[in-house]
């Protein structure tokens, strides 16, 4: 076993946006050194196959079999490249719940008050005219009055 002296990182640790961010970040840095590193050494491998090819091979086959040996390490690669996305992905998954989401409720939530507000200042004001309409007396109509002068047909037959 050997003696760790890097600290360990926990889930305290990746429970601020500036914690995921830092790791996301340190592993994207760790894996894209080993990507390279494994593209090198595939690259290195192949070619060091192709120039001591197995005995009885013709040049086909031993093209075959160096890069299905070097084909493991382009599939290393690839994982490494994986794990890179997967890092930035969840820090982006991170702030899209835990930052910005709460935003965006607590945006809407007052633009839910505001709209309550303005709602109920709206159907106070109309109350306060209806009831001022009503507090102030009816006008009387006299039935038996004179038309006005531009009904000339209510009485022409």
């Amino acid at each position: 076993m050997t003696d760790r002296t890097s600290p360990q990182w926990t889930a305290e640790a990746l429970l601020t946006p500036e914690g995921v961010h830092a790791f996301s970040s340190q592993v994207e840095m760790v894996f894209q050194r080993r990507r390279r590193a494994f593209r090198e050494l595939r690259l290195e491998v192949f070619a060091e196959l192709l120039a001591t090819p197995i005995p009885g091979d013709n040049a086909v086959q031993g093209r075959m079999h160096a890069w299905r040996v070097a084909r493991q390490l382009h599939v290393m690669e690839r994982n490494a490249q994986s794990t890179i996305t997967a890092a930035r992905r969840l820090e982006a998954v991170y702030r899209r719940l835990y930052v910005e989401l709460p935003q965006a409720r607590r945006a809407k939530e007052l633009q839910i008050a505001r709209r309550a507000e303005l709602t109920a200042r709206t159907s106070a004001d109309i109350r306060d005219a209806a009831n001022s309409a009503l507090a102030e007396p009816a006008e009387v109509v006299d039935v038996a009055a004179e038309p006005p002068a531009f009904d000339l047909f209510r009485n022409a037959k």
